[in-house]
């Protein structure tokens, strides 16, 4: 549910530049990027940048609640988005959430037996047909042992999550979207810094009948969407049931968000025809 007040976005005005409602008719274009907390000093840079996109389908992870959220959802409701996102997690102390937004389709929120505003589950009706849309932001690595087993039982709870859905919505394909803070097995350059459990988190997910579409189309590819220490690691991913993958038209990384400063992380664009 969005609990934010949508008249809000009467104090900004539309974007300008979003896009318009036919494309859905054609094409699929979605856009998964972690905003780095969207704080209000960015707002406005990182909403011009997402209408520059042209993207139809926003997958933001990260986004922090608090003015800049408040903000981000405003224009992109007065823009034309219907914008879902959970409410507030007490127990979440850094009070993350994940903001879908989309532009053309009908879009009805789908109940998942882990709630968390971590992970925002729409159902689109495209020219594909229905697609259930989940976008995702797993919880950090840490660097303790503590925080790997907070992660650990929160890739548990995704994975239950996702496979109840998928048992009970057989026919309905999926792409789930976002910062899943985790690699793909045999990264390169190595990284010491996750644990089994995070790379079994991305082979499961995988085994749920999913394709990365990014790798899909990019059997070598070796992007980054995160820069640290240890080098650059696509953490950002966007995964979808493997019988979407032929109307995969494309799937890049989106380095201008990053390299201009609104965020810590590039985007990843994926379309679909």
């Amino acid at each position: 549910m969005n609990h934010l007040d949508p008249a809000q976005g009467l104090l900004f005005g539309s974007g300008p530049g979003a896009v318009t409602d036919d494309l859905a008719h054609r094409e699929l274009r979605l856009i998964a990027a972690n905003v780095e907390g969207a704080p209000t000093a960015r707002t406005q840079r990182l909403l011009s940048w997402l209408y520059e996109s042209g993207a139809n389908v926003l997958v933001l992870s990260e986004v922090r609640f608090g003015p800049g959220a408040h903000r981000l959802v405003s224009d992109l409701e007065a823009s034309g988005y219907t914008v879902r996102l959970r409410d507030r997690d007490p127990d979440d102390a850094y009070a993350y959430a994940v903001v879908v937004a989309t532009k053309g389709y009908t879009n009805a929120p789908v109940a998942l037996s882990f709630s968390t505003p971590r992970m925002t589950a729409v159902r689109l009706e495209t020219h594909l047909g229905p697609i259930d849309l989940i976008g995702l932001y797993s919880l950090t690595n840490g660097m303790t042992a503590e925080s790997s087993q907070r992660r650990r039982a929160f890739q548990e709870q995704v994975l239950t999550a996702l496979h109840d859905h998928l048992k009970a919505n057989p026919d309905v394909p999926i792409a789930i979207a976002g910062d899943f803070n985790v690699l793909e097995p045999g990264h390169q350059p190595p990284c010491d810094l996750f644990a089994q459990h995070d790379y079994t988190f991305y082979s499961e997910l995988l085994a749920l009948g999913l394709t990365d579409a990014y790798r899909h189309l990019n059997p070598d590819g070796a992007e980054a969407t995160w820069h640290g220490p240890q080098g650059g690691q696509r953490l950002d991913h966007t995964l979808l049931s493997t019988n979407l993958a032929p109307s995969v038209r494309a799937c890049r990384l989106e380095h201008t968000i990053r390299s201009q400063k609104i965020s810590d992380h590039s985007a990843i664009t994926t379309v679909l025809q």
